[in-house]
């Protein structure tokens, strides 16, 4: 049995675990870019993240990762529980991520 087998706590709405919080975005083993911020939006029923990518992935529809959590079963902040390190599947989506504030809200001028 590993000895942090529960993964991070995913604390909704936002699951900041640190004061600047950010996790590795991830294609094929690769580092492609980094995540930051991530809150559960009751409006789109998803996590969401912003992220800053490498520009050739950043089409929408990109599937990358989100290595989750911090490295060896997490630190020594009191309020962070042990755990591992995981990797999470993500979809890159523009921004502003509902429809109606990309198509509607950016018309009105």
């Amino acid at each position: 049995m590993d000895e942090f087998p529960a993964p991070k706590l995913m604390e909704i709405p936002a699951g900041h675990y640190a004061a600047h919080p950010y996790d590795h975005v991830m294609l094929d083993g690769e580092h492609v870019g980094l995540s930051t911020y991530p809150v559960y939006s009751a409006n789109e029923r998803a996590w969401i993240s912003l992220a800053m990518l490498r520009s050739d992935l950043s089409r929408e529809g990109t599937n990358v990762s989100i290595l989750w959590g911090e490295k060896k079963g997490g630190s020594h902040k009191p309020h962070v529980e042990k755990h591992s390190q995981i990797s999470i599947k993500a979809r890159v989506h523009p921004w502003p991520i509902h429809q109606a504030s990309r198509e509607q809200y950016r018309a009105q001028r």
